[in-house]
């Protein structure tokens, strides 16, 4: 059961459905909610749950951060990362302390051109700024998701770790590097 607010609660209170040993924890774990709600720097650190027909994006990033863990809680994937400063380009997928990116690549971001040759200046930077990128597609990702876990076991190999490298989150979606 997920609690959202007090009336919420007392209408559950009212109906029974809440023991009365148990309206103190769920007044705590209302109060939490409500605390992560009003903080403005509340940030989904995971995607929408997996499914079979789940976002590509979301499938990735559940098996990336089960494999190298959430940067947020000492392991290394970070979603959403601005990683240039003064340049919008977002990374969908990253390991920072080894400067690695993963992006994925559907056929319907990119079926036209300057879309395409948005994401080919994005690389061009990225990479310039010592960034290596992985592009994988919804189908490696649906079917194939050991290959790109090897790939980036691979990519970190050849990768120095920069531990002074550190992000920081800027809104509910999305995090930066800080210089």
């Amino acid at each position: 059961m997920r609690l959202t607010n007090k009336k919420e609660l007392d209408r559950l209170i009212k109906k029974g459905l809440i023991s009365k040993d148990q309206v103190a924890v769920a007044k705590k774990a209302l109060r939490s909610v409500q605390t992560q709600q009003n903080n403005a720097s509340t940030f989904c650190e995971f995607p929408p749950p997996r499914t079979s027909k789940g976002d590509p994006q979301a499938i990735l990033a559940h098996g990336l951060i089960r494999a190298f863990g959430c940067y947020y809680h000492g392991g290394e994937v970070v979603l959403e990362l601005e990683c240039i400063k003064g340049r919008k380009y977002r990374a969908d997928i990253a390991l920072p302390r080894y400067r690695i990116i993963i992006e994925v690549d559907g056929w319907q971001y990119h079926s036209r051109l300057k879309s395409f040759q948005k994401d080919r200046d994005k690389s061009l930077a990225l990479f310039s700024e010592g960034w290596r990128t992985l592009n994988v597609s919804n189908k490696q990702i649906k079917e194939d998701f050991e290959a790109i876990e090897r790939a980036i076991v691979a990519a970190k190999k050849h990768s120095t770790y920069d531990p002074s490298i550190t992000v920081k989150r800027i809104g509910f979606d999305r995090s930066r590097v800080v210089e």
